[in-house]
């Protein structure tokens, strides 16, 4: 059995973190990152103000709401979408 190092839970250092995409997994990484005390910039190719053609609904699975929770942002983001009532 190969033992994971132990990760610390608060880091020792701040660091500066680079997070390439602006879409779900980018925007979660960032903001759990930058709760956990960490300097973030994301950086995408598509305009900060530009709307989204895409339509398609977007269902969170318990553990990304458990970290967007510890990061602070769920509860404004559950509070502006709608529940997935069927899937």
């Amino acid at each position: 059995m190969i033992e994971q190092p132990a990760v610390p839970s608060e880091p020792t250092k701040p660091n500066r973190v680079l997070i390439a995409g602006g879409g779900i997994a980018g925007l979660t990484a960032a903001a759990r990152l930058a709760a956990d005390g960490h300097r973030v910039i994301v950086v995408d190719p598509a305009p900060a103000d530009s709307t989204p053609d895409d339509q398609r609904t977007t269902a969170y699975l318990q553990p990304a709401i458990e970290t967007l929770t510890t990061a602070g942002v769920w509860q404004d983001m559950a509070d502006r979408g709608a529940a997935l009532r069927t899937m």
